[in-house]
């Protein structure tokens, strides 16, 4: 979006990979290692929200040079700040996968469910970390459902299901 005059990612796009460590908001010499990734190949980790950025400059899109780039988010991470959710409050959010996020405040906390800890968000000086559980492909899961014929069409699954007296201990659960 900057025509490569910046090389920046936000805290919250860089815990998405992993080799970020969630501690020290910096890449993890450890993961990287590991990958054989080689830190100068990376973006540089900023704020979620931020001056440094850059400003716009596709020329594809002339009407917008210029503009400054001021935030970064990830999906379900801007869906947390967007309904401002407070430690203890859990957000769900649902798409082509299902993502269930418990913001556990500003210090990150390890699950004992197998949940992933990650950074929600970081503006100023406030960290926000949250326990995300994933399902992967959900809503989808229909469209895969109608593509090997299982369904014809996706209005009349609710209506469909409701007419069946007895499944035969059979489900469906769009959740892989």
């Amino acid at each position: 979006m900057t025509g490569m005059k910046s090389l920046v990612t936000d805290s919250s796009n860089a815990s998405r990979t992993m080799l970020m460590d969630i501690n020290s908001l910096e890449w993890s010499d450890k993961m990287l290692a590991e990958f054989a990734i080689q830190k100068s190949w990376l973006p540089e980790i900023i704020k979620s929200s931020s001056a440094e950025f850059g400003v716009f400059s596709d020329p594809e899109v002339p009407e917008l040079a210029g503009v400054p780039i001021c935030g970064v988010l990830g999906d379900q991470h801007a869906a947390c700040l967007g309904h401002v959710l407070k430690p203890g409050e859990v957000k769900n959010t649902y798409g082509t996968g299902c993502f269930i996020l418990a913001n556990v405040g500003d210090k990150p906390k390890q699950s004992k469910h197998g949940l992933l800890t990650t950074l929600a968000y970081r503006i100023g000086d406030k960290n926000q970390y949250a326990l995300e559980g994933a399902v992967e492909v959900a809503g989808m899961a229909i469209q895969w459902a109608k593509l090997i014929g299982l369904i014809t069409d996706e209005k009349n699954i609710e209506p469909e299901a409701r007419e069946v007296e007895d499944c035969g201990d059979v489900y469906f659960v769009p959740a892989f």
